[in-house]
C-alpha cells in the first residue's frame, strides 16, 4: 500500500527519495517503522500562500467528501526531501485519513491539483498521509543491566554464521531500543541489521532463523529489522596552535577529518615526544592504495625518511590545518562577500546621484553611513583573506599509523595515525564544554582516559558537527567498512562501540568528524570517533585499544596524554 504520494515535484528534486513506500524494508517481531523521508518547516504567517489557501479550504474540503474521504486533519507545511538541503522547501498540503481506498485518494489529489493549479498554485505539493504512516523514530542504547547484554555475545555467536550463510552483503548489526515512542521503556529492543541492497527474498529467511534463535535462547520479545544503508568512515579563525578538534588534512586531495588531539609516547631511554592523533583514513592518499592493502604503516622508529614510498607519494606526509579543502571554502566565502558588498556599494553610488536632485540631508546621511559600513565590511573581509593567505597552514608530518586494520584480541577496528607536530603549532586537549549543556569538571585540560564503558555518557568535538552528546550502547555491533578487505577483498567484520545522541534531530558526529576525542562526563578521554552508518549510528574506538596497538607499532614504553 502506498503510504506517501507527492505531486508536482520532478524526479530530479527527488534525488534518491522514493514517493512509495519501500516493501524491502521490513521487521520482524513488531509492526514496521515507517521513518519520514521528509524534513518539516513551519511555514511562516506572511507567506503569500497562506491568505490563499483561506479561500482555498472550503472547496478542498468538499473534495475530500466527494470522494468519500475521512478527512482527520489538514495541514499546510514547507517540506524537503532529507539529506538534500540544496532544495528549498516546497508547499505542501497534508492530509492526513485513516482512509486505505488508493483509488479513493488518487481521485481526491487529482480534484485537489485542479483545484490548485486553477488558482495559480501548481507548484504546491498534495499529500496523503496515513495516520500509521511516516512518523519520527526514535532510537536509544539499551538498558546497561538488562540481562541480554551478558548474553548478547553467546547470541551474536549463533547470529554471525546465519548473516554469513545469506550470501547478501551486510553493513552492520546494532542491538538498540527502536520505536515510535519517546519513552526508551516503551520501544522494544531491536537487532537492527543494516544492509546496501535489501531483497525479502534473501533476507526473509535469515531474520527468521534469528528470531528462531532469539526464542530458543529465551528472547522471544526481540525484534528483528533489516533497513537499507551504508557503513562508512567520517572523513569529510584557525589558531597557530591548533585544538583538539580541529579540521586536518593531507596533501592537496579532498581527505580531511578531525584532530582528536595529543598523545604522548615515552621512550625507554627516558625521552618522550608529543604527537597529534588522527584516524588514518583522515591523512591517507586519496588513491588510498596504502590503506586498501590493510598493513601497517610507519617504521618502528618513527623516522619517515625509512618509509620506501616516502619518494613516491611525499605529499602524504605534510598535513595541513585547516585542511586544503576546508581552506579553498574560506577563501571562496570571503571572495563572495566582497563581491556582494562591492555590488552594494555600486548602488548607493547610483542612489547618490539620484539624491542629488532631493534637498533630504536625512536621505544624504543615511546613504554615508551605508557607505561606511559596507567598505569597513570589504576591509574585514579583504583582511581575513590575507590572513588566511598568510596562515601556518602546516601542522605537521604524518609520520606512523595502523593502516586499516582489525584488533586479533577485540575484533575492533584499528585506524589511527601520528603526526609530527611542527614547533608552535601544538594546542591543548581541550574538554568540549558547550554553553547549553552541563559543564564537566573545571579544568578545560584533558589529563586522564577512561574505558569506553557501555551507557556511557560521552561527548565529542568534531570539525564537521561541533560539540555534540551522546550515549554508549551495552552491546557492541558488528561492522563491515567498505574499505576493511581481508586478502580475498572481501569486507571484514569487527565489533565497534555504538554512541546514539539523546535527540532524534542530531547525529552524535558526521562525516567529517573522524579522529574526534570522545570524552566522558567527568572529562576523561574514553575513546576517538572511527566512522558511523546512515540514520545517526556512530561507532567509535575504546581510546585503551588505540594506545595499546601504539605501543606495539612504535615501541614505545608508555603512552599518555601530556
Amino acid at each position: 500500500m502506498s503510504i506517501h504520494d507527492h505531486f508536482g515535484l520532478s524526479e530530479d528534486d527527488l534525488g534518491t527519495f522514493s514517493p512509495v513506500l519501500d516493501p524491502d524494508d521490513f521487521r520482524q517481531g513488531s509492526p514496521a517503522l515507517l521513518p519520514s523521508p521528509l524534513d518539516t518547516f513551519v511555514i511562516q504567517t506572511g507567506d503569500p500562500f497562506t491568505a490563499a489557501y483561506e479561500a482555498l479550504r472550503k472547496p478542498l474540503e468538499d473534495a475530500l467528501v466527494h470522494r468519500g474521504i475521512n478527512t482527520w486533519m489538514i495541514d499546510v507545511l514547507r517540506r524537503r526531501p532529507k539529506h538534500e538541503p540544496r532544495l528549498d522547501p516546497r508547499i505542501v498540503v497534508t492530509i492526513t485519513t485513516d482512509s486505505d481506498d488508493r483509488e479513493a485518494w488518487t481521485l481526491a489529489i487529482n480534484d485537489i491539483r485542479e483545484l490548485l493549479v486553477a488558482a495559480g498554485w501548481d507548484d504546491v505539493w498534495v499529500e496523503i498521509l496515513h495516520p500509521r504512516g511516516f512518523r519520527t523514530v526514535y532510537n536509544s542504547p539499551v538498558d546497561s543491566k538488562a540481562t541480554i547484554v551478558q548474553d548478547w555475545p553467546r547470541i551474536i555467536a549463533r547470529i554471525l554464521p546465519v548473516l554469513e550463510q545469506c550470501g547478501y552483503d551486510w553493513r552492520a548489526v546494532d542491538v538498540i531500543k527502536r520505536g515510535y515512542s519517546q519513552r526508551e521503556d516503551h520501544n522494544p529492543t531491536t537487532i537492527l541489521i543494516t544492509s546496501p541492497e535489501l531483497c525479502r527474498r534473501v533476507w526473509d529467511g535469515p531474520m527468521q532463523a534469528i528470531r528462531s534463535i532469539c526464542r530458543e535462547e529465551g528472547y522471544p520479545d526481540l525484534v528483528v529489522e533489516a533497513r537499507k544503508g551504508q557503513s562508512y568512515r567520517y572523513n569529510s579563525r584557525y589558531p597557530t596552535r591548533a585544538p583538539s578538534g580541529a579540521d586536518i588534512g593531507s596533501g592537496d586531495g579532498d581527505v580531511s577529518g578531525t584532530l582528536g588531539g595529543y598523545i604522548r609516547l615515552q621512550w625507554s631511554d627516558g625521552s618522550s615526544q608529543v604527537y597529534g592523533l588522527t584516524c588514518f583514513h583522515c591523512v591517507a592518499p586519496p588513491d588510498d592504495r596504502l590503506a586498501r592493502s590493510g598493513k601497517n604503516f610507519g617504521p618502528e622508529d618513527l623516522s619517515p625518511v625509512s618509509v620506501a614510498w616516502a619518494k613516491d607519494v611525499p605529499t602524504i606526509f605534510t598535513v595541513y590545518e585547516p585542511s586544503p579543502a576546508k581552506h579553498k571554502q574560506e577563501f571562496d566565502e570571503c571572495t563572495k562577500l566582497i563581491r556582494e558588498h562591492a555590488e552594494l556599494l555600486l548602488q548607493i553610488q547610483d542612489e547618490y546621484k539620484v539624491s542629488e536632485s532631493i534637498d533630504s540631508h536625512a536621505k544624504y546621511q543615511d546613504l554615508r553611513r551605508q557607505t561606511a559600513n559596507y567598505q569597513a565590511a570589504i576591509e574585514c573581509w579583504l583582511a581575513t583573506m590575507n590572513a588566511l593567505g598568510t596562515l601556518p597552514r602546516r601542522f605537521g608530518t604524518f609520520v606512523a599509523g595502523s593502516g586499516l586494520r582489525v584488533s586479533t584480541d577485540t575484533g575492533c577496528s584499528l585506524d589511527w595515525a601520528l603526526i609530527e607536530v611542527d614547533p608552535g603549532r601544538q594546542g591543548i586537549n581541550e574538554i568540549p564544554h558547550h554553553p547549553n549543556f552541563i559543564r564537566l569538571p573545571s579544568t578545560d585540560t584533558i589529563h586522564y582516559t577512561n574505558d569506553l564503558t557501555s551507557g556511557l555518557g560521552v561527548r565529542k568535538k568534531g570539525r564537521r558537527t561541533g560539540i555534540t552528546e551522546g550515549f554508549v550502547n551495552p552491546i557492541p555491533s558488528l561492522v563491515r567498512f567498505p574499505n576493511n578487505l581481508d586478502d580475498d577483498r572481501k569486507s571484514i567484520v569487527t565489533n565497534e562501540w555504538l554512541i546514539l545522541s539523546p535527540s532524534s534531530a542530531e547525529s552524535f558526529a558526521e562525516q567529517g568528524d573522524s579522529g574526534a576525542f570522545v570524552v566522558d562526563y567527568i572529562g576523561m578521554l574514553a575513546g576517538m570517533v572511527l566512522g558511523g552508518a546512515d540514520g545517526g549510528f556512530v561507532y567509535a574506538t575504546a581510546i585503551e585499544r588505540v594506545f595499546e596497538d601504539v605501543r606495539a607499532r612504535t615501541g614505545a614504553v608508555e603512552v599518555d596524554l601530556p
